[in-house]
């Protein structure tokens, strides 16, 4: 999922979060070297940073939601097409 933001909004959010998240997400995302992604983004309001990890959440939660919703349906076509195997 967080590889559908770029890369200054994701660093952005991870400048406000703790150094274990920071080095997960560094190791998750080898390619990119945050620290020279850091030192371009410069210094930033905490405000800016706050509302980057918000939309991120907010993103991932509705991601979620649409991916519980798919699921939900798959498996109503799943019983209802085991209900017409049963009945055929």
């Amino acid at each position: 999922m967080l590889k559908q933001f770029d890369t200054n909004s994701l660093v952005t959010a991870l400048i406000g979060a703790s150094p274990k998240t920071n080095h997960f997400c560094e190791r998750l995302f080898s390619d990119m070297d945050f620290e020279i992604i850091r030192n371009n983004i410069g210094r930033i309001r905490i405000e800016a940073v706050e509302d980057m990890q918000k939309q991120i959440v907010a993103m991932m939660m509705m991601l979620g939601k649409q991916r519980q919703v798919g699921q939900m349906k798959n498996n109503v076509h799943r019983t209802v097409y085991s209900c017409i195997l049963r009945v055929a």
